[in-house]
């Protein structure tokens, strides 16, 4: 009797410790995850909403935003913000019930929240740089009067057939009547 006692008393103790240890792993319900930094581009802005993850048996009351630029509140309990560059305290806020089936009926848990605070950076995309223009390859031959040849000018009759660069590296040939030649493509 009193080895059936103690083995009894042993599975007793192996039980508690077996479904503490579960308890103690279970996950939570609810899970109210970072909303990640944006990049936007220059006078726009960016809507956010509340990240959550949430186990099977839960249903979800409402999932709303609080948002402060220092102490001003912008955005009190929204289901969303519209926001532009800046940094901003975030406060996500969940209101849930878990629920278990009990004779073919949802039988829910009372009302719960949680809630999680976080800084929110929203960043301008820097300007892109010019493009600068593309350079000539070769320095541009210039007229008497010191501007750069154009086709279709005339050319000295000493510069007949030979070539001349004009102001975007682009190369024309002075051909055409030898007493009144010109810059011509070649």
């Amino acid at each position: 009797m009193l080895k059936l006692r103690s083995a009894l008393v042993a599975a007793a103790v192996a039980v508690s410790v077996v479904t503490g240890v579960a308890a103690a792993e279970a996950a939570p319900a609810v899970t109210i995850q970072k909303i990640p930094a944006k990049t936007i581009a220059a006078n726009t802005s960016t809507v956010i909403t509340p990240k959550i993850t949430r186990s099977s048996r839960v249903s979800i009351g409402s999932k709303t935003i609080t948002v402060k630029a220092g102490s001003k509140t912008l955005v009190d309990r929204k289901a969303s913000a519209r926001l532009k560059a800046g940094t901003y305290r975030v406060t996500t806020r969940v209101q849930f019930a878990t629920w278990q089936m009990c004779d073919g009926v949802r039988k829910y848990s009372q009302l719960r929240e949680v809630s999680k605070t976080q800084t929110l950076q929203i960043k301008t995309k820097a300007k892109a740089a010019p493009k600068p223009k593309p350079s000539a390859s070769q320095p541009c031959t210039t007229t008497s009067s010191g501007t750069c040849i154009r086709g279709g000018q005339f050319c000295p009759q000493a510069r007949y057939g030979q070539s001349g660069f004009d102001a975007n590296g682009r190369r024309y040939v002075c051909t055409g009547d030898r007493t009144h030649p010109h810059w011509m493509t070649p």
